[in-house]
């Protein structure tokens, strides 16, 4: 696996498309054999899975998509975005206001999200020699639902439903398809190609390769370039998002049919089955697969993973957080090629650069409620009211928690104690209040503390040269880590480097601020 490192950007994308078209056609590589570039092909391709895995931990790492709906999406196939008023789009909720991803608040993407699946995401992902089975196995179920003749009385099993998210999880969730279905997506536009070829020109020689020459290869090492680019900048809009309106078609005409034409009993409808998807995804398990996935590997296995950070995301920001502003509508009603001449448009394929370290700013005046409210909780289970230390004092003696003002020792004990109230954001805002008091309790007698340096004293003695040191370092060591394919520990590098880079802005705008 070493040698491909010594290799351009260039001759990995060559060889991934050659692998994709190769797959397409039904043209058997012998990933085995030495005398070949067959070996060659196959470790870019898993460089590429490894990659984009990455990719994929990074983009859904925003905010903590509850599992169910994670795992959901890794079994798409298919997305349409649908623009709804705020009416319609309150009968799809299952939770009002809420975001189906996340379940913060949300109130201003207009947007729905379509799905359908069934995607075989472990396969798309697996060994290189397994590649052409599992695409032979997706177009052909594929190819069935697309040109189904029957009438449906009901939804069919592979329409997931209709999820409202917020703008900042509807964004990520077309972004973390996109890199689901790379590599298919691929395989599926050289297939597109090769039939329109074959019905013009006749069959194809077997040494002549449709989709790779240097135009394709410039043209997926952009599009891999802009994918990167969007997993490290929230600002940026995905590609566009490919649509088979042929098949959605048919999907609207079921839908339409079930509800006897009325909007409200469709949304009805589509509540209940985008319902009963998270629930049979949260078992672990595929409404489709009769051997059900169990346990999915823990629901992301080594594909998608949560690192500390993301315990310091505001639970409830989504109204002056990013969550809540409106979605880019750039680049998201693409139109896609045509699929085998029959009217399917196609969808854009990428490869990921190796460098992603993102620079994001947090929001600004983003609520701190939720995380306080669960440390809260952490240290109430670790520390009991009665065996409680002594709380220091700002002016250097320490005080027994029983000294306290009643009122006081109420809000620690209850701090500690947890509050269980599910839309107990009010609650915990005092909560937080109440600690502040517990923490900095009055100096005592006539002793007051000595004032400290003032903001401007230390914005303008605050030099970051060694926590810049730290930062090349661990950019270093995540670059190592890529090389060595240990994508998970890579994972946490990022998002150290990530916190690092926002501490240093921070730094850098209170400095001017005091100046």
């Amino acid at each position: 696996m070493a040698r491909i490192h010594r290799l351009d950007k260039e001759t990995k994308a060559h060889a991934i498309l050659t692998c994709a078209e190769c797959t397409a056609r039904e043209a058997d590589l012998e990933f085995d054999d030495e005398e070949t570039d067959a070996p060659l092909i196959g470790e870019c391709l898993q460089s590429l899975f490894s990659k984009v895995k990455y990719l994929k931990r990074q983009a859904a790492s925003e905010y903590k998509w509850t599992p169910e709906f994670q795992r959901m999406l890794e079994h798409a196939h298919s997305v349409r975005q649908r623009r709804v008023d705020f009416e319609n789009k309150e009968r799809l909720r299952s939770r009002k206001m809420r975001c189906m991803a996340c379940g913060t608040w949300e109130r201003r993407c207009p947007f729905t999200l379509d799905i359908l699946g069934e995607f075989d995401h472990k396969s798309w992902f697996g060994p290189s020699d397994g590649i052409q089975a599992t695409w032979k196995t997706f177009l052909n179920d594929y190819t069935a639902l697309r040109d189904s003749k029957a009438d449906f009385s009901e939804l069919p099993e592979e329409d997931f439903g209709s999820f409202t998210l917020g703008a900042t999880c509807f964004r990520r969730a077309v972004l973390y398809h996109q890199l689901n279905t790379l590599f298919m997506e691929r395989v599926w536009s050289a297939h597109a190609a090769v039939q329109e070829y074959e019905k013009t020109d006749g069959r194809v020689e077997e040494a002549e390769l449709l989709t790779v020459d240097d135009k394709d290869v410039k043209t997926f090492c952009d599009l891999l370039a802009r994918l990167e680019m969007c997993c490290a900048d929230s600002a940026r809009a995905p590609p566009e998002l490919a649509v088979d309106e042929e098949m959605w078609e048919k999907i609207d005409d079921v839908r339409a049919s079930v509800s006897k034409g009325d909007p409200a009993a469709e949304a009805e409808v589509l509540q209940e089955r985008s319902q009963a998807t998270l629930n049979a995804f949260a078992k672990a398990e595929s409404p489709k697969s009769p051997k059900g996935h169990q346990d999915e590997e823990d629901a992301s296995d080594n594909d998608v993973g949560w690192s500390d950070e993301d315990d310091d995301q505001p639970e409830d920001g989504s109204e002056d957080g990013e969550h809540s502003g409106p979605p880019s509508e750039r680049g998201q009603r693409g139109q896609r090629g045509q699929r085998g001449g029959r009217g399917r448009s196609r969808r854009a394929c990428v490869v990921i650069s190796d460098e992603s370290d993102r620079d994001e700013e947090e929001p600004v005046g983003a609520p701190v409620e939720g995380p306080r409210r669960e440390r809260g909780r952490e240290r109430g289970r670790k520390r009991g009211r009665d065996n409680a230390p002594a709380v220091a004092s700002e002016c250097g003696e320490l005080d027994d928690p029983a000294q306290l003002p009643n009122d006081t020792r109420r809000a620690a004990n209850g701090f500690e104690n947890g509050v269980d109230d599910e839309d107990g954001e009010q609650a915990a805002e005092e909560q937080a209040v109440d600690i502040a008091r517990v923490q900095r309790p009055q100096p005592q007698r006539a002793e007051l503390p000595r004032p400290g340096p003032s903001a401007a004293e230390v914005a303008s003695n605050y030099r970051a040269s060694s926590e810049r040191h730290a930062l090349y370092r661990l950019m270093t060591l995540q670059v190592q880590l890529m090389r060595e394919r240990r994508d998970q520990q890579a994972a946490v590098c990022t998002e150290n480097i990530m916190l690092i880079q926002r501490l240093l802005t921070r730094v850098e705008e209170l400095r001017h601020t005091a100046e």
